[in-house]
């Protein structure tokens, strides 16, 4: 019931942009969405249960989407990876908030190591629709940062081709191909 309460009602003003992942008082629609997530990862994953989380993928409200992107991985750890995989590639097309954007790029560097084909593959899909318009770094770090990490620490070709192509556009990517290098170095040292 909680998840098709109308609260809360979008407002443009101030939920747009999503930069951060935060939101004022609770509301039904944000507790209901963190307690499905919390029913799949910790319990069960039941058709009523993943239809209604999933459907709050489309919400207009970014912080009950950003739930679901917090959450997504639960789906994965319940078996449900084509469901998740789903939702991922559907979210990440339509998203136009970099609160949300983070809240998926963090989801995908939970799998990273598991399925990283289907990692790159989403990370091109973000990529090349390109990211949602905001003044903060966390959403290009996190682009960057997971295919360094399958680079480095599984030597995925396709993650360096990606890398290959964001070295070759350094006006759009300065600060977070500097990081990368310091991340890059840390996994060096320890081998």
């Amino acid at each position: 019931e909680g998840n098709v309460d109308p609260e809360p009602v979008f407002d443009p003003k101030y939920h747009l942009p999503f930069d951060h992942t935060g939101w004022g008082c609770p509301s039904s629609r944000i507790e209901a969405v963190q307690a499905l997530g919390h029913l799949i990862w910790n319990y069960f994953a039941d058709e009523e249960i993943v239809s209604a989380f999933t459907r709050a993928s489309s919400d207009l409200e970014p912080a009950v989407r950003f739930q679901v992107a917090r959450f997504l991985t639960g789906l994965y750890k319940q078996s449900l990876k084509e469901r998740y995989w789903a939702t991922l590639r559907e979210m990440i097309e339509a998203e136009t908030t970099s609160g949300v954007m983070l809240g998926l790029l963090e989801s995908l560097q939970a799998v990273a190591g598991i399925e990283p084909e289907k990692t790159m593959d989403a990370i091109q899909q973000i990529a090349d629709r390109g990211l949602p318009s905001t003044g903060r770094s966390e959403t290009r770090g996190a682009l960057i940062g997971i295919p360094v990490g399958l680079y480095v620490v599984q030597g995925n070709e396709h993650a360096r081709a990606f890398l290959l192509g964001v070295a070759a556009s350094p006006e759009l990517y300065a600060s977070e191909i500097s990081s990368a290098i310091f991340t890059a170095s840390h996994y060096l040292d320890a081998k």
